[in-house]
Parts: C-alpha cells; sequence; structure tokens
C-alpha cells in the first residue's frame, strides 16, 4: 500500500499527463473515508520553477471558482516534498472519451456546452481564462435524469488572468494546438473569447464527430482556413451559432461566454422537429367491410335461387374474399402521424 499524503490514503492511479504530476483516487481519512481526486505535483517537476507556479496557480484558481460545474476543491497544500489538490471525485468519463465512441447525440452536445459556458462564465468574471478548453478537459457524470450528463471542465493549471501575457518564460504558447484561437497566434494577449472559440471548436466536434479542420492540419488553419462544413443534420440555426463561435475576429464572436451557451441552446430549442416516419392507418376495418358485403351477396343470391345450395358451399367464401380484396384495394392512404422527430 502507498504511503499517505497528509491526511489522505491513495488507493489507485487514475491519471498521468502534462509532466506535471499524477492524480489518483485516495481516501480522505479525516473526514469519514469519503473517496477525493488527489491531484500531486511530480517530484521531478518540484525543481521547474515554472511547473510549481502552474501547479500553485491551479490550487488558487480551482478553489476560487464558485461554479457547479468546476470541480469543488476540498483542500490543498503547497508544503514541500508533496503540494497537492484533494478535489471531488468525478466517477465518469470525458468528452474525448465519449466522441470517440460515437455516442454524443446533438443534444447531448449542446447541453454540455451549454454548461461548459456556464463554468467559462465564471471564471472570466473573475478576470480568469482557461486556455486549454477541449474535450478531454471536460468530464462527464450522470445527470440528475437518466441520459443527462453533468459536465465539468478541468484542468486549470495553465489557466491565467487575462490581463498577462499569453506566453510561457521561453516564449511558448500554451494550449493544445487543434482548439487554439486564431489571435492567439499572432499577439500574447486575449481575452476570454479565446475561451470562445475553442468551446465553439469543441461544439463543432460533437456536432460532427470531427475537427473543423480536414485533411492535413497545422496550427495556422485556425487563422488561415474556414472550417469545413457541418453535416446538413445540424438545424441551420445551430450551424449559424458554430460559426458565430469559429469567427476569426474576437470581435465577430459572442461578447461573453454566458451569450454563447444561451445562443447554442436557444438555437437547438427553436430548431423545427424533423418529421416523423409516415405510416399506413391500419386496414382491419376496409377488409371486414369488404367481406361482409360479399357475405351479403352471397346470402342474396342464395335467397333468390340465382345458386343452389351446392354451389352456395364454395360460392359463399369466394365472394367473401373478392370483397375482403375489394377492401384492400380502396383502404385508406398513408397518414402523417406527426410527432417531434428529435
Amino acid at each position: 500500500m502507498t504511503s499517505p499524503v497528509g491526511q489522505y490514503q491513495r488507493l489507485d492511479l487514475i491519471g498521468r499527463g502534462g509532466g506535471m504530476g499524477e492524480v489518483w483516487r485516495a481516501r480522505d481519512l479525516d473526514r469519514g473515508g469519503r473517496v477525493v481526486a488527489l491531484k500531486l505535483l511530480a517530484p521531478d517537476a518540484l525543481d521547474d520553477t515554472e511547473l510549481r507556479e502552474r501547479f500553485l496557480r491551479e490550487m488558487e484558481i480551482a478553489a476560487d471558482i464558485e461554479n457547479p460545474h468546476v470541480v469543488v476543491v476540498y483542500d490543498f497544500s503547497a508544503k514541500l516534498p508533496e503540494p497537492y489538490i484533494a478535489m471531488r471525485y468525478i466517477d465518469g468519463r470525458t468528452m474525448a472519451d465519449e466522441i470517440a465512441a460515437g455516442t454524443m447525440t446533438m443534444e447531448r452536445t449542446v447541453t454540455i456546452v451549454e454548461q461548459i459556458a456556464s463554468a467559462l462564465a465564471a471564471a472570466h468574471e473573475r478576470g480568469l481564462r482557461h486556455r486549454d478548453v477541449k474535450p478531454s478537459n471536460i468530464m462527464l457524470e450522470r445527470g440528475y435524469r437518466a441520459g443527462t450528463d453533468h459536465a465539468y471542465l478541468i484542468d486549470w493549471g495553465i489557466a491565467q488572468r487575462i490581463d498577462t501575457s499569453d506566453l510561457t518564460r521561453v516564449g511558448q504558447m500554451v494550449g493544445t494546438p487543434a482548439y487554439v484561437a486564431p489571435e492567439r497566434l499572432a499577439s500574447d494577449h486575449a481575452d476570454g473569447r479565446a475561451d470562445i472559440y475553442s468551446l465553439a471548436v469543441v461544439l463543432y466536434e460533437g456536432l460532427a464527430g470531427r475537427k473543423p479542420f480536414g485533411g492535413r492540419f497545422t496550427i495556422t488553419d485556425h487563422r488561415d482556413r474556414d472550417p469545413d462544413p457541418l453535416p446538413e443534420t445540424v438545424p441551420p440555426a445551430l450551424r449559424a451559432v458554430v460559426m458565430k463561435g469559429l469567427a476569426k475576429r474576437p470581435a465577430d464572436r459572442y461578447d461573453d461566454a454566458r451569450a454563447f451557451g444561451d445562443a447554442v441552446y436557444r438555437a437547438w430549442q427553436e430548431a423545427p422537429a424533423a418529421p416523423a416516419p409516415a405510416r399506413r392507418t391500419p386496414a382491419v376495418w376496409p377488409l371486414a367491410a369488404g367481406g361482409g358485403v360479399g357475405a351479403v351477396a352471397g346470402i342474396g343470391l342464395l335467397a333468390a335461387d340465382l345458386v343452389d345450395t351446392a354451389m352456395a358451399v364454395w360460392a359463399l367464401p369466394a365472394l367473401v374474399i373478392a370483397g375482403v380484396v375489394a377492401g384492400w384495394a380502396l383502404r385508406d392512404t398513408p397518414e402523417d402521424t406527426g410527432g417531434d422527430g428529435r
């Protein structure tokens, strides 16, 4: 068994990444044994000033933002030799996992993006931006209703104040190339609208199952190329919202993340429902009526002595069958049942 870190007993390793360290599922020995996600700074990163500062920044930022779509931080410590952040443990999968599995519906994508927009709005209102919005940084937990998700924006390690430089000390731009806003390629300063662009890329990917720039991607595509068209199954109003979120100029995007999230939701709600497939009206009564007419005709012929009893044995069934066939031919045409095609 691994040694405790402070009051936390490590149970199993659940992730590594970014040179920052490890994330463990752990038990809080001072809080009734509750399970937490324990993020540790890697031992070889302790001597890296920049990595250490990123870790401390994540502690401060994640603890400071109050929003239901930002993971709750229970505790943190900057003490050597093992700085840590203890957060609520999320038993779920990332949006990247779900996209890869092909389980992202249009409605699911819209509701996830709306929730993440809320998290970004809370950060931007505190003068912070995330800088690395992408599907692998969106954790999905089962929502309050079956089939829904509660989404969390995670990994605030490279978040920073909006009014500071976008570059590291060695002049490198941080973030994931496939989701980087165009203005970050031309300037070392960007505001919250750069996060909106990244979230629009996430929205596109969830709707299309692929990123906006097909073929051989380079980071300059964000600046130089138009996104590939979205599938025709995406309603026009929703396509328009995605394209506005992906505008090259920040001024042409939404003013804030909350407005973007609202626009995504409204476009989905206002989209016309696809018509339900037409179905045929059940043909039982025309068949019965036709058979009845045939039976009456046969009885009438028998009563009028136009057929004898021996002939009636085969003539009466034949007339009934003929009536059923006539009823089938005259049955109702297909009926549109209407309904919500979503």
